[in-house]
């Protein structure tokens, strides 16, 4: 069972490779026939690889295209503080969100926590790409730094960790939200898990 549901996780990742491919390409296509050179964008107005397309006045067009204002596609929340039930953190865990662009950011997360007299801490580190504006479609990955101590005893360990599913950013900010399956991977074992997050983007 563990074997199909990592089979089908890898699959996933696969197609969202492959959709990440091609929206790329078709957007490097549309720019291409836009400035009658298929070889030739401005980077200034390329945001890779979904948001709109813009025409600047370094470019061959009539007036009016070259006064045209920003799109409304244009994001303006970069951050999100956010809480989890679930996921990474096990039970719980409160983190921060960095936007580098529209479509890839990184996440830091902590939990602590006891559970049958042991004291669990488990930093959660990892990356985000993004598909789609203010409802989209996300796929993580990044490593979890875990602890535990019972007994004066402390035991120290790292776990690979990776989620897909869907997240509502808005684009001028507010209200965050994130939920799907993730999962935990390392020599000894595989977990599918799942997460909720709540929170606030700016």
């Amino acid at each position: 069972m563990k074997t199909l549901l990592q089979n089908i996780f890898s699959i996933l990742i696969i197609l969202t490779i492959l959709l990440f491919a091609s929206q790329s390409y078709s957007k490097l296509q549309s720019l291409g026939q836009q400035t009658n050179n298929p070889y030739s964008f401005d980077l200034k107005t390329f945001d890779f690889p979904w948001s709109a397309l813009n025409i600047t006045d370094s470019m061959n067009t009539t007036p009016d295209q070259s006064k045209s204002s920003p799109t409304s596609d244009s994001r303006k929340a970069y951050n999100a503080f956010h809480v989890s039930l679930l996921g990474y953190g096990i039970a719980y865990s409160v983190g921060f969100e960095r936007l580098f662009t529209n479509w890839l950011g990184i996440n830091a997360e902590a939990s602590v926590w006891s559970a049958a007299g042991v004291t669990f801490a488990i930093f959660p580190i990892y990356l985000s790409l993004y598909l789609g504006g203010s409802h989209r479609f996300y796929l993580d990955g990044g490593v979890d730094i875990l602890s535990a101590s019972v007994s004066n005893t402390y035991v120290k360990g790292t776990a690979g960790l990776a989620g897909i599913g869907y997240n509502f950013n808005p684009k001028g900010g507010g209200f965050y939200f994130k939920v799907g399956p993730i999962l935990f991977y390392n020599n000894r074992a595989t977990l599918i898990y799942f997460g909720l997050k709540g929170g606030y983007s700016f």
